[in-house]
């Protein structure tokens, strides 16, 4: 017999969560954590990463923060990016993943709805390497996939670890309304992520059961596990009515 409550068990490790309207820098339409993250961009912390697609004058934008000591603080503010273009949803995705193995987290952000040319609503994904002490710095050209209006690429944004076991941690980005849907697989390096994708899984690569199409492949990624013990991560795909388990070997 239970004779003493029991406390319910702790999500976060602080004893509460910081109200973000106390920020001077978020707005209440900006959609501030939409999509949420964190990583090391300073050695020996934890800041947390968090988008806001409609921010920045519809631009979107990004905060890497940590929190204040009370409910009433402010957020403490590492890093804040914008998107360039207005309505691109800069933010939708995030992720922190150190992808040029200086031992500190580099940020990834997706842009589903940015537009190019004929091609609108292609997306794209921005990343920004640490340079240290808390500063970051745009990698050259965005990351892109094919040029197929209203993909979304960079729907989702994740690492499922180091694939190719050089060292080096990669990215996969969805692109779910390509056709069917695409993933793609970006490779990590000394410095950072290259600019040309390894492959592309798109929905017409899987094998279909039952005769129907499948729809919004790669609308959601998981993290790498190795589920069959082979030194190499596999990660789950999701689409709109179903989930695949991808097994990955050294082919690159």
């Amino acid at each position: 017999r239970q004779t003493s409550p029991v406390s319910p068990p702790q999500a976060f490790s602080l004893d509460f969560v910081p109200n973000p309207v106390f920020s001077p820098r978020i707005n209440d339409s900006d959609y501030f954590g939409y999509s949420v993250s964190s990583g090391t961009f300073v050695r020996g912390q934890l800041h947390y990463v968090a988008g806001a697609p409609r921010g920045a004058d519809s631009r979107g934008k990004v905060l890497v923060f940590q929190f204040g000591e009370v409910e009433e603080s402010s957020l403490q503010v590492l890093v804040e990016r914008s998107g360039d273009q207005v309505g691109e949803y800069f933010g939708a995705s995030v992720t922190a993943v150190d992808v040029n193995g200086d031992g500190l987290s580099d940020l990834v952000v997706g842009a589903p709805l940015y537009s190019e040319g004929a091609a609108p609503d292609r997306g794209a994904v921005y990343v920004f390497l640490n340079s240290g002490g808390g500063q970051v710095r745009l990698q050259g050209e965005r990351l892109r996939g094919e040029a197929v209006a209203g993909g979304r690429f960079g729907s989702v944004v994740a690492s499922p670890g180091d694939l190719n076991l050089d060292g080096f941690l990669d990215l996969v980005v969805g692109a779910p309304y390509e056709g069917g849907g695409a993933v793609y697989v970006f490779l990590g390096g000394a410095g950072g992520l290259r600019r040309q994708y390894s492959q592309r899984i798109g929905a017409e690569d899987v094998p279909q059961r039952g005769g129907r199409p499948l729809a919004g492949f790669g609308i959601s990624i998981s993290r790498g596990a190795d589920v069959d013990k082979n030194l190499y991560p596999g990660g789950g795909l999701a689409l709109l009515a179903g989930v695949f388990l991808f097994r990955f070997r050294h082919a690159f």
